[in-house]
């Protein structure tokens, strides 16, 4: 049998999966019993649980932590995730470009949804690469580059973590 059959009606479960499900918990049950027995399953005599005292194993070296979700806001690409290629490549096709064109992908063609999407090529919307829309200044010992929309932040650049 490749799939449990359909379930309908108030009780989802079926006679045979009742009595499958009820007879691997009795098997369970014994295996453990007879484990026990044989003092294969004994729990040492020494290891006695203790509730944890509050004091961390090691010291902290964070302080705090922010963390920013925003749906629907800022972009990642023109907030601390630079993209030099676009700006190389701007005002350029993808086949002027080293670059694989993403609207190749057959991802692309799974996923692509348009309310027009027979009338409307979108090759012809989107024919170039755009540049970024902002700058980018490095700041900080680590040299993290940082958008000119935040520009008082560069003074902390080297106290944030940046997960990419």
């Amino acid at each position: 049998m490749t799939s449990a059959p359909h379930q309908t009606g108030c009780c989802s479960t079926s006679r045979r999966t009742f009595l499958s499900d009820f007879g691997m918990g009795f098997t369970g049950l014994a295996l453990g019993a007879m484990l026990s027995d044989d003092g294969i399953v004994r729990a040492s005599e020494s290891a006695v649980w203790t509730p944890p005292d509050g004091d961390a194993q090691f010291v902290p070296r964070t302080r705090s932590v922010i963390w920013i979700f925003l749906s629907g806001g800022y972009s990642h690409l023109e907030t601390f995730d630079p993209k030099p290629a676009l700006n190389k490549y701007a005002g350029k096709t993808f086949e002027d470009t080293p670059l694989a064109n993403p609207l190749d992908s057959p991802l692309h063609a799974k996923r692509f949804r348009s309310v027009a999407a027979q009338e409307v090529n979108v090759r012809d919307v989107y024919p170039i690469i755009y540049p970024m829309q902002v700058g980018w200044k490095q700041y900080g010992e680590s040299g993290i580059e940082v958008t000119d929309w935040w520009p008082h932040l560069s003074k902390y650049v080297d106290d944030l973590c940046f997960v990419r």
